[in-house]
């Protein structure tokens, strides 16, 4: 079975963490849950079900039915008059990838379209999005990363995670999986590559270059990338 390199999407492919905060808050404060940024950052890593949950038990009640819809229609406005930035370095190691690669992440499929199109990043992975809400079980549980294989047709063993969060670090290694994590995001804290090593990243990579260093030793991009 070949083998793959999965990538997280927010805080790995774009530096999105940061400006999903500001919004979330913002649209959260408008419709009667007054959270700050720092709230919102807590919540960094968890899927949308998970994250909804915590806030109607937060506050006793429920979400608006539609504030997805109101969230991603903020983000749009905000995309629509500033491009998301792709994280530094990540277009180059995608296009030296000597293995396929796709993205498994936590976020909604139209998220995920919405934000990496915006990057300049979507058409580096034709038909290889995928979604927690694809499967029972998001991250911390293995189950998205193990759907993300099956359908690329690799073994456990034989994927390189990258992840950012605690919570995906926590499902690659339980899907069987090696992990890299990266701590280049904006939204990354002191202590933050402590916490990604003691839940079992194999190593942690401040930037995308140290990434590739990894990949390239482990025979992941292609040769001659090591200078």
């Amino acid at each position: 079975m070949t083998r793959l390199v999965i990538f997280d999407c927010d805080g790995v492919l774009i530096d999105s963490e940061p400006i999903a905060c500001a919004i979330m808050s913002a649209v959260l404060t408008e419709n009667g849950f007054p959270l700050t940024e720092d709230d919102i950052h807590a919540f960094i890593g968890q899927s949308g079900r998970d994250t909804q949950a915590m806030i109607e038990k937060r506050f006793g009640k429920p979400l608006p039915e539609d504030i997805r819809q109101r969230f991603h229609a903020a983000y749009r406005r905000h995309l629509d008059a500033k491009a998301m930035p792709p994280i530094a370095g990540v277009a180059d190691l995608i296009d030296r990838l000597a293995v396929p690669a796709c993205v498994a992440s936590n976020s909604s499929h139209d998220y995920l379209q919405m934000v990496l199109d915006s990057a300049r990043l979507i058409a580096r992975f034709p038909e290889r999005l995928f979604s927690s809400y694809d499967v029972e079980r998001p991250k911390p549980h293995p189950d998205l990363f193990e759907h993300a294989a099956r359908r690329m047709g690799a073994h456990p063993a034989q994927c390189v995670v990258i992840e950012d969060s605690v919570h995906g670090v926590t499902a690659g290694v339980a899907a069987g999986m090696r992990v890299v994590g990266f701590c280049g995001g904006g939204h990354c804290r002191p202590g933050h590559a402590e916490r990604l090593t003691a839940v079992g990243a194999e190593t942690v990579c401040a930037a995308m270059d140290e990434v590739a260093r990894h990949l390239a030793i482990n025979g992941y991009l292609t040769h001659g990338f090591l200078r």
